[in-house]
């Protein structure tokens, strides 16, 4: 996958017209800051192997989320609670071992796996047979067609990405992760625009503030969850 060139910064080149170095220190900090909140394929931090496994660690639970989910809707007279309780719940699991198991050696064998689960043709086509053999609604295939593509809302995502946040919270979530996965010696990931970012300043005080605040969240999220399950499932 080509990637945006770098300039004397090492920072990404990614639209043009974007001056190549020698740029006050704060507007150095200020694009270090873009840099480390948006995270793209394109990106030219990471080489191609990375990215591919970085793309498990991302969307394993809302894979985990959509196939449970059909197969839970199969067998849904022999289960206690709603199939989309038992599917929300393995996606939970999903994202925490997501968090427990960031290392690349663990997440690369997964890629060709994800590959194919991933892959539009064959989960929409699971979906519409499912759909067809009359076990969801073809609103809840659509709904769950919009989840498989956008991976929003996800438990189990939003809970990795809370993780990675926690973390590292002054970056886009999957560098944040990138920095625990591809750890060498012990030591994370560095990428060239972390050396910019302005680490004393409000800016950093808003970050960890905002982790904290997407911790508390999850927190929160999960009690209300098993209530709903108790009251609903």
């Amino acid at each position: 996958m080509p990637a945006y060139p770098t300039d004397s910064t090492g920072m990404a080149l990614n639209f043009e017209g974007r001056p190549p170095g020698g740029l006050r220190a704060d507007a150095l900090s200020a694009r270090a800051k873009v840099e480390a909140l948006y995270y793209s394929l394109l990106n030219p931090y990471l080489s191609d192997r990375q990215k591919a496994v970085l793309e498990v660690w991302f969307q394993l639970p809302v894979v985990v989320f959509t196939y449970g989910y059909l197969a839970f809707s199969i067998v849904s007279d022999a289960l206690p609670v709603k199939p989309v309780f038992c599917a929300i719940y393995l996606s939970l699991i999903a994202g925490w071992l997501m968090t427990a198991a960031a290392n690349e050696a663990t997440l690369e064998p997964l890629v060709p796996v994800l590959a194919v689960a991933n892959n539009a043709i064959v989960s929409f086509g699971l979906i519409i047979l499912v759909a067809l053999t009359g076990n969801i609604t073809w609103y809840s295939a659509a709904g769950l067609g919009v989840i498989s593509m956008t991976g929003l809302p996800n438990a189990g995502m939003q809970l990795a990405g809370t993780w990675a946040t926690n973390k590292y919270p002054r970056l886009n979530p999957k560098y944040g992760a990138a920095k625990e996965i591809f750890r060498r010696e012990g030591s994370p990931l560095e990428f060239a625009f972390e050396r910019y970012l302005d680490s004393s300043g409000e800016d950093a005080g808003m970050d960890e503030a905002s982790a904290k605040g997407k911790a508390i969240l999850c927190w929160i999220y999960l009690a209300l969850l098993t209530a709903a399950t108790v009251l609903w499932g």
